[in-house]
């Protein structure tokens, strides 16, 4: 316990001291002068020991000065207070002051030497302090916690805090990033301010609270019974990326993401995947809430096909504090989708603090320009509350890897002309001779994001968090080459490059109340979030127009939303045991809307001159949707869970969760988690877990369709070809006796080892096995192959070639993840030192046919490049070295990561009878191709000019790495596609110079909110 005096002069000095004590004086001088030469005598009434009660000194000093009090005797007669000498010698006016800090009572002046005493009814104090490190330097950011109250602050620049504290008995928990937490028991039992000096010794990295993966008590990283990664502030200040996605990438192992190219919609949407799963196998949550899913159904060749991810990018990275990342399946503690993991992104909410931070760059070929503009400032609201406020602006240019194209033109003697061919080139105007844009979008991404609490009164509060972002995109398709009859209008003598514009926009606001009640939280909350996905196609013609066909058109769209009311409940130390129990329970409704284009987005008007080819009908690149694809879809699910953690023994620990959820559209589910944890030493722990969960199909996978004509190769020639992407309420779907989508269904088994040495080491070593069951893919594109049902329902529909979602797959997942961390800081100097590593291999286990009759279709159902998309088509293995020097106002941050191979497979290249010649060699060969693993290597150092701006200038790729070429020429689309679209391991942009400036807001002379 500490001593008011003890503590003061520790923080302050006792010079300091006694200058603020005559500041005061001067300060009060009209209250005092009525009283400069007057002391007490109390050497008759009272020892210099002991306590003294109030009664007895009011009525000396209404004796011996002349004082007249007006007060209840009730509120004053038990009242006793405890005076050394020094202040019994005091001016009566500070012993007025004492008597009110040491009892619930105020004097409050009616006239000279009358007061009226009143009862001040409060049941707080200020706790004030100072955190400092080991050399004596103020500890800026560290956060002051209270255990098992919501509020808490942080320090400010001079490391200074300041917190409201109930009487009682309170663990003070202090924390700071690279610091071991500090605990302290601070005893409060009269009225008097408090102050607290804190000083942080030793230098670790174990002690970061965490808020994903459990639902109690601030927890450390070694409490926990699975892996946890976290990327903190500072690695999100100092990223050269500006994208969350991105910043994943070189950060965390075990995620992946790259920007995708000539795909459509899923240029502007990033998939990502974690442990080599799934885009929509894991759940993202911002404050702890579910985020809500993207409106954009993946149907193209990359990584994630068939799948709905969330689009991290709408979500500003200036506006995150800190990312925590569970790599273990967690559907019984939050439902649908987190079978791979759950990434939780905690929103900034310090106060009276921000920044205006300026980044651009641009690669070194001068293309992929990135100029961006962003500003965070948080307000302090009522006494202990915030509000941040994050707006943001991003023009991203597209990056362009194309090669040389080397395919016909013109379809004729002209194609010979070189003449003729550079006209075509410079019409064009990509240089190079190249005819595309292939490397990635160009986007301008801008919105504003809040987060916000507000004191409602002592135990309960209000907040809310939420965004607006809007992003345009443009991205091109393939050119339509003059010799491509049947996609030209006339329009366009020399061709066209069509381009898809796409307009997204997306939304979220939450809001709810949490308090305590008996020692029992709880969190009450309304989350409301959409998406919506728009498609404009621009630079191209609807061929079956002809001449009056126009340039450009509204090709449809989608939109996505959700809406969760939830009920929150946990209970700390239940029955003063060390159990914690949560339960709880969440509604939540969901729309899918697909929305038409206008008609000549998709119509087939037959206009075309006689003799001439077949004109292809809608618009080119993105033929728009038919209004029969329109589309509107409704469900909803309520859900209830409870989560129980207790200790076996002091080194034992056991925890066990369970969730019932029931859809409108499919039925139940439960999913439970049982984990454990083992201490074996101080700082060494043994963890295991084992869960069950599911992930119920997407709304946009049960309501997406499409039709469109496209002229593929059938008998050596381009044949005019009616492709169908049917919902499961279509009629073909239906008589084909598709069965309607199921849940998928996983089981989770992880065990690993966890703990530090010497106070600067922090390592873990997890593996993992991922078992799916009942996997929802999007089939291959079925032709008849005789007279079968197929052909029966097909031929009656007018469709040449079906696809469809199904059920069709069970896979295997196993994996190994680890992480080691050194930190070690000096006077003036800081080094860190991280590395981490994961593994994982993807196996098909078996493949269910969606019905007995396509048992002739087993291979088009799910070709072997899809397989191989699953098994082989991110990197099997990621390595992440980061080291970081800080030396005073400098900071250089360098950064090693080694991508793993990835692997392309060609549906029909299992048989050597189908290998074609490439044309690089003269041979028959495989169009299979391995790409190799590959190192990157990024490099940056900071200048922190004065205490309000920094500087900072950075080289991604410094070594201007690029994945493998094609080998073969056949992949290249005449040369045009240089790198593969189908997997990537880490983008085609090479070199990036970037330079950051950041200007520093600080007014946090007060508390700033934790």
């Amino acid at each position: 316990m500490f001593t008011s005096r003890q503590e003061h002069e520790a923080c302050l000095g006792y010079p300091l001291r006694v200058v603020l004590s005559l500041i005061a004086l001067v300060l009060f001088i009209p209250f005092a002068s009525g009283q400069s030469g007057a002391t007490v005598n109390l050497a008759k009434s009272q020892s210099t020991e002991g306590e003294m009660a109030l009664l007895d000194l009011l009525e000396m000093l209404q004796r011996q000065e002349g004082y007249v009090f007006i007060f209840d005797e009730q509120i004053v007669k038990k009242q006793t207070l405890s005076l050394e000498g020094e202040a019994k010698q005091r001016f009566t006016k500070f012993l007025l002051e004492e008597i009110s800090r040491q009892t619930n009572l105020q004097f409050k002046p009616i006239r000279e030497k009358t007061f009226l005493i009143k009862r001040i009814r409060r049941k707080k104090v200020w706790l004030s302090g100072y955190c400092k490190n080991r050399f004596g330097q103020p500890m800026e950011g560290a956060n002051i916690a209270i255990v098992g109250k919501k509020d808490g602050v942080i320090t400010d620049a001079k490391g200074y805090f300041e917190i409201e504290i109930e009487q009682g008995t309170h663990q003070i928990v202090a924390s700071y990033v690279g610091y071991e937490t500090l605990q302290r028991q601070l005893d409060i039992e009269g009225y008097e301010n408090q102050q607290l000096s804190l000083d942080f010794r030793q230098f670790s990295q174990l002690e970061e609270i965490l808020v994903v993966g459990h639902r109690f008590a601030p927890s450390s990283i070694q409490e926990l019974s699975a892996p946890v990664d976290i990327v903190d502030e500072k690695q999100i200040d100092q990223s050269l990326e500006s994208d969350i996605s991105q910043l994943l990438q070189y950060e965390a192992p075990s995620f992946h993401s790259t920007h995708q190219t000539v795909s459509d919609g899923t240029d502007h949407v990033d998939p990502i995947s974690l442990k080599g799963l799934g885009p929509d196998q894991v759940l993202v949550l911002v404050n702890g809430k579910r985020r809500h899913a993207s409106s954009l159904v993946n149907v193209n060749g990359t990584v994630g096909r068939g799948s709905v991810g969330i689009d991290l990018n709408a979500i500003p990275l200036d506006a995150v504090r800190k990312i925590e990342i569970l790599k273990d399946g967690a559907a019984a503690m939050y439902g649908s989708d987190a079978i791979a993991g759950v990434i939780n992104l905690q929103l900034k909410d310090a106060v009276n603090q921000g920044f205006v931070k300026v980044q651009q760059g641009v690669t070194e070929r001068g293309d992929g320009q990135v100029l961006g503009v962003s500003a965070h400032y948080g307000f302090k609201a009522s006494k202990s509350g915030h509000v941040n406020l994050t707006f943001y602006a991003k023009n991203r240019g597209a990056v362009n890897r194309s090669g040389a194209y080397q395919g016909p033109i013109y379809g004729d003697e002209r194609d010979k002309d070189q003449a003729a061919r550079q006209a075509l080139f410079d019409h064009i105007g990509l240089g190079g001779n190249r005819v595309i844009q292939a490397g990635n979008s160009a986007i301008f991404n801008s919105g504003l994001m809040v987060n916000a609490s507000l004191p409602i009164h002592d135990q309960l509060e209000f907040y809310t968090h939420g965004n607006f972002n809007i992003r345009e995109g443009q991205a091109t398709g393939f050119y339509r080459f003059p010799y491509q009859k049947s996609k030209q209008s006339g329009l366009y003598p020399l061709g066209f490059l069509p381009e898809i514009h796409t307009s997204i926009h997306d939304i979220s606001i939450v809001n709810g109340v949490r308090g305590e009640l008996d020692g029992w939280t709880f969190d009450f909350s309304n989350n409301w979030g959409q998406n919506a996905f728009d498609f404009q196609v621009e630079n191209s013609n609807n061929a079956s127009l002809g001449l009056q066909s126009p340039t450009s058109a509204y090709a449809g769209g989608f939109s996505y939303l959700h809406n969760l009311l939830g009920l929150d409940i946990t209970k700390t130390a239940l029955w003063n045991r060390p159990i914690n129990l949560a339960f709880g329970t969440e509604f939540r409704f969901e729309r899918y809307l697909q929305g038409e284009g206008i008609e000549v987005s998709w119509q087939d008007y037959g206009v075309q001159q006689a003799g001439t080819h077949t004109k292809e009908g809608g618009i080119q690149v993105f033929p728009g949707f038919r209004p029969e694809n329109a589309n509107r879809k409704f469900r909803n699910n309520i859900g209830f869970y409870g989560d129980l953690e207790f200790e076996l023994t002091s080194k034992m620990s056991l925890s066990i969760a369970g969730r019932l959820e029931d859809y409108s559209d499919f039925g139940s589910n439960f999913s439970w988690k049982a984990a454990y944890r083992y201490r074996l030493a101080k700082d060494l722990s043994i963890r295991s877990s084992y869960n069950t969960g599911f992930r119920a199909p997407s709304l946009q996978q049960i309501g997406f369709s499409s039709y469109s004509l496209q002229f593929l190769p059938v008998g050596g020639e381009l044949m005019a070809t009616s492709v169908a992407h049917p919902h499961h309420d279509n009629a073909i779907v239906k008589r084909l006796q598709i069965p309607s989508l199921k849940p998928e269904r996983s089981r989770n088994f992880s065990m690993g080892i966890a703990g530090s040495a010497q106070g600067h080491w922090l390592f873990s070593l997890d593996a993992y096995q991922i078992s799916i069951a009942d996997r929802v893919v999007l089939t291959g594109q079925l032709t008849p192959l005789s007279e079968d049902k197929l052909q029966e329902v097909l031929s009656s529909s007018e469709v040449d070639r079906v696809q469809f979602f199904t059920n069709a797959i069970d896979t295997r997942t196993r994996g190994l993840d680890a992480k080691i961390r050194y930190r070690r800081q000096w006077k003036n100097s800081q080094f860190e030192m991280l590395a981490g590593f994961n593994m994982n291999k993807t196996k098909i286990r078996s493949q269910e046919l969606p019905a007995p009759f396509l048992q002739d279709y087993q291979e088009a159902l799910f070709s072997r490049e899809e397989e191989a998309r699953l098994e082989s088509g991110q990197p099997s293995s990621k390595f992440i070295l980061v080291t970081s020097l800080k030396r005073r106002k400098w900071e250089t941050t360098l950064r090693l990561t080694r991508f793993g191979s990835v692997s392309y497979l060609h549906p029909m290249d299992q048989d050597p009878a189908n290998w074609i010649i490439n044309q690089y060699t003269g041979l028959p060969e495989s169009r299979d191709q391995t790409f190799a693993a590959k190192w990157i290597c990024d490099w940056d150092m900071s200048w922190k000019v004065n205490p309000l701006f920094q500087l900072s200038l950075g080289i991604s790729n410094a070594l201007n790495v690029y994945p493998d070429r094609h080998r073969h020429y056949a992949n290249t689309h005449h040369g045009v596609l240089t790198y593969s679209r189908r997997v990537q391991q880490f983008g085609v942009g090479g070199r990036k110079w970037l330079v950051k400036a950041i200007y520093t807001i600080n007014h946090s002379s007060d508390t700033t909110k934790k």
